[in-house]
């Protein structure tokens, strides 16, 4: 007679703590005796020794206590112990369960490597680029002020110096104020003249940052006042590239732009100012003071040179920031009304120093980081379909273990350490793969985008790879594991395995995983053909001039080389003499600007209308024949000739778009603008030329003749040079040495052709849009995968049912034609449901698209036909095999 559950519990329970407790009681007499005997040896009586032995043993209950938790740490240690040891027994059978399947360990890995690895690589651009902190002292309270004019569309710009000073001086919220401003200076004396890019700021800049210098010491509050001591502070990499490191050279002496300036200050390794991102700055590798001269801190709203970095107190919010900025604007307006009037309505903004340099970015990274995890979803799916399959080909040797004792939980253990130990792998082979992207992205990347060099595969992309493929391995063994354990274990051991697997909640499930990576990489196939319908559109777009066959060469004519601007003038015409005298050489064009490199705007008035109404223009300053090297098109009028000397009245040649938006009913020759001071004779139309971007509209444009016009701009000169030579990059070295044979001081830089200012123009979109190609077609090339191993696996499961349908008649063509449209359904769906995903991923990138709809059609119809081809090429080969089977083959199997 079996025993009554409860009164079995109740002996276990209770009846074994009472024989715990004798043993106990008899452990405790047993050590108690020990110790007696032990003091014995010692010299003491039995009765001193029991009497000692029974005052540091203490009472019975406290040696039960001792005791008990001494047994109780043993009990758990070897609890952990045969934790462990089953968990290694576990490894051990999933090890050589793996090894005897190499085919799904290879192909299970390489699937999600390319899922880990390109979703780390990516992770790693944006840590790299948006993730990124700059090397100041508690950047997060660091804001950039600028200054904008609503009325007439500027929406951001510096401030003038007495502006400047109002801010430093007037604000509340603000522990340190900084201004500073880009320039390029010439290096002359030691070694080849070279072109450096510095920056002009204050003494209060690098306290502002809470950065001091690595050697020597940062500027004097008397430094940046006029008249004060030209000193200079190196960065550490011009440090090490022109000085070698040496640290002596604090106190040396360097000639920059004709001036005498004293090295005071090496900077830290990987500091950077302005930093890079920070909208109109350019990174800076040697800072001078910024001293402002009388008649400069007098020039109020007539430059806005200055840009301002500012350090919020502690406890200062950035809401505070801007309305004690609103504040200032306001006082300035009522104390100079004459100035801002009209529509120079000046306004002013604060924004984080961090999300403001990486603003224009987002938008391409957040598009990658989204279709990788597009990518990885099919992976993911994939993975779960070899699983599933594999759980379905093992199920009678799982039943055969559930029917010797193994609990679920032993089942579900094994079968998610299986996919631990594929994701580990996976992981640590997409972490080889995301070093490779990442290195080949450093080197092929575009310059453009701020913090691309530094990207790298950095403890942060370590933990998010870590991250990533534990939780690919709950996703993709979760739910094979849990399936493995409903199965029932006698139908399992009677089915055999003939049928195994054969259930249609497992199909669906199979299915459901194709439909969504057919879903995913409809999404992607979408995004990326938007994108590079964009690109098409944009390189469709003409410039406004003619890039073929021209070569440009940068250099400078410094104040101090060349201090009157006739002495500048002489040397243009004869470097202009020299270059027209090359071999091939057919146009000769002088400019301060080149389009699409470079930008420069002027304010401007048109005579006649409301002189308080300012209106903006890009502006350069050209040579005589610099529309003809260009081929920019005349349209009206005449361009600048040698007529057009100093004391001629000054000339103006405007484009197309700024004729059309001022003058849209009259002829604007013959018209005048005004430039500050200057009256400005329209002379000539020409045809639009993109300045800023090939994708960004037309500016209304101002040329001045370089020859006619002095201005701050002047002393740069791009030498346009158009020659007939099949391969005009090498006039690079001719032009140099030509322009070095009128001054050997004069630094050449950036000689390139004016195809490639156009295409690295281009080279952040052109980036984007290669890379979420490649994504796509990994995606496409994964899902085909998926749908290829669900169709075959599916082939052999129904072989039986298809042996039938071919013994009663069905020809091979049927059965071909009843996979391919198993193949087709699944696919179809997917599509279905990506398109409805891809509209919403379309409106998400439209701010990057060009000339294209996010909806489409041509796109989506274009992204639907591919994917249905190649689905039907993937259901081509398992269709194939089904059709050759022999009826009574598949029958003899049933």
């Amino acid at each position: 007679m079996t025993e009554r559950p409860f009164r079995r519990a109740f002996r276990l329970t209770f009846g074994g703590r009472r024989r715990i407790e004798r043993e106990m009681d008899e452990e405790v007499a047993f050590h108690l005796q020990a110790r007696i005997d032990q003091l014995v040896q010692r010299g003491l009586s039995p009765e001193a020794a029991r009497a000692e032995a029974l005052r540091r043993f203490g009472s019975l209950d406290d040696a039960r206590r001792r005791l008990h938790a001494s047994a109780t740490h043993k009990e758990r240690h070897m609890h952990s112990r045969e934790r462990i040891d089953a968990l290694r027994r576990d490894c051990r059978q999933t090890l050589r369960s793996l090894r005897r399947s190499p085919g799904f360990v290879i192909v299970t890995v390489l699937t999600l490597a390319i899922g880990i690895g390109a979703n780390s690589a990516v992770f790693g651009l944006v840590s790299a680029v948006l993730l990124r902190t700059p090397p100041y002292a508690d950047p997060s309270r660091l804001v950039m002020l600028w200054q904008r004019l609503p009325a007439i569309g500027e929406g951001r710009f510096g401030a003038s110096p007495p502006e400047y000073v109002d801010y430093r001086e007037r604000n509340r919220v603000f522990s340190g104020i900084a201004g500073y401003s880009n320039l390029d200076l010439d290096l002359t004396g030691d070694g080849a003249p070279e072109r450096l890019q510095a920056a002009r700021v204050t003494s209060t800049l690098f306290p502002t940052l809470g950065v001091k210098p690595l050697l020597g010491r940062a500027f004097l509050p008397g430094e940046d006042r006029p008249g004060g001591a030209k000193a200079v502070v190196l960065s550490y990499g011009l440090w090490q590239r022109r000085f070698g490191g040496d640290a002596a050279v604090l106190g040396r002496v360097m000639r920059l732009d004709e001036q005498s300036y004293t090295v005071v200050g090496v900077m830290p390794r990987g500091f950077e100012f302005p930093w890079q991102g920070t909208p109109l700055s350019d990174r800076a590798e040697l800072w001078i003071p910024m001293a402002f001269t009388p008649a400069e801190l007098k020039a109020r709203a007539e430059s806005y040179d200055v840009r301002m970095v500012a350090r919020l107190r502690p406890g200062a919010t950035m809401a505070q920031a801007r309305a004690d900025i609103d504040r200032i604007v306001a006082e300035m307006r009522h104390e100079h009304p004459d100035i801002y009037a009209g529509n120079v309505q000046t306004q002013a903004t604060v924004e984080a120093l961090v999300s403001d340099a990486s603003e224009s970015v987002r938008p391409l990274l957040l598009t990658l980081l989204g279709a990788v995890g597009f990518v990885l979803l099919i992976a993911c799916a994939n993975v779960a379909n070899l699983l599933l399959a594999r759980a379905v080909a093992r199920q009678r040797e799982t039943a055969v273990r559930r029917a010797l004792g193994a609990s679920a939980g032993q089942v579900v253990r094994n079968a998610l350490i299986e996919a631990l130990l594929l994701a580990g792998a996976g992981g640590a082979a997409g972490l080889a793969l995301a070093y490779s992207i990442v290195s080949l992205i450093r080197s092929l990347g575009p310059a453009t985008i701020p913090g691309l060099t530094q990207a790298h595969i950095d403890a942060r992309v370590l933990a998010f790879t870590a991250c990533l493929a534990l939780v690919t391995a709950l996703v993709c063994g979760l739910a094979p594991a849990l399936r493995s354990t409903r199965q029932d274990a006698q139908d399992a051991l009677k089915q055999g395995g003939r049928l195994a697997g054969g259930g249609r909640e497992r199909h669906r499930l199979r299915g459901a995983l194709v439909v969504l990576e057919a879903a995913s990489a409809m999404v992607l196939l979408v995004g990326a053909g938007l994108l590079i319908h964009s690109f098409v559109r944009v390189l469709m777009v003409p410039p406004g001039f003619d890039p073929d066959g021209v070569v440009i060469a940068r250099t400078t004519f410094d104040r101090n080389r060349y201090p009157s601007d006739e002495q500048r003038r002489v040397a243009e015409h004869a470097i202009i003499d020299r270059l027209a005298s090359l071999p091939g050489v057919t146009a000769v064009g002088l400019t301060t600007h080149i389009p699409l490199a470079d930008e420069r705007q002027i304010g401007f008035r048109v005579e006649g209308r409301d002189p308080n109404e300012y209106h903006w223009a890009a502006n350069a300053l050209v040579g005589d024949d610099y529309f003809r090297a260009m081929r920019i098109q005349l349209r009206r009028g005449r361009t600048f000739s040698a007529q057009d000397t100093p004391d001629a009245p000054a000339a103006a040649v405007i484009n197309e778009t700024m004729a059309r938006e001022y003058w849209p009913n009259s002829d604007p020759v013959g018209r005048i603008v005004l430039w500050g001071d200057r009256k400005l004779t329209i002379v000539g139309v020409v045809g639009d030329v993109r300045v800023s971007a090939l994708d960004a509209p037309v500016q209304p444009t101002i040329y001045n003749s370089v020859f006619q016009v002095a201005s701050g701009a002047s002393h740069f000169a791009v030498f346009v040079v158009r020659t007939s030579a099949a391969a005009p990059a090498t006039m690079v070295g001719a032009i140099r040495q030509a322009i070095w044979t009128v001054d050997r001081g004069l630094p050449v830089f950036g000689g390139t052709t004016l195809r490639d200012v156009v295409s690295r123009s281009l080279a952040a979109r052109r980036f984007v849009v290669w890379l979420l190609a490649g994504f796509a077609v990994t995606a496409l090339a994964l899902a085909v995968v998926g749908l290829y191993g669900v169709l075959s696996y599916s082939v052999v499961q129904r072989t039986p049912e298809l042996g039938v349908r071919m013994a009663l008649g069905a020809r091979p063509g049927d059965v071909s034609r009843l996979v391919v449209r198993s193949g087709l359904r699944l696919a179809g769906a997917g599509i279905i449901i990506g398109t409805f995903a891809a509209a919403g991923a379309g409106m998400a990138i439209a701010r990057l698209l060009f000339g294209v709809r996010p909806l489409d059609p041509v796109t989506y119809l274009t992204a639907a036909i591919a994917l249905l081809g190649i689905s039907l090429l993937a259901s081509y080969a398992p269709a194939r095999r089904a059709s050759r089977l022999d009826p009574v083959i598949a029958l003899r199997a049933e």
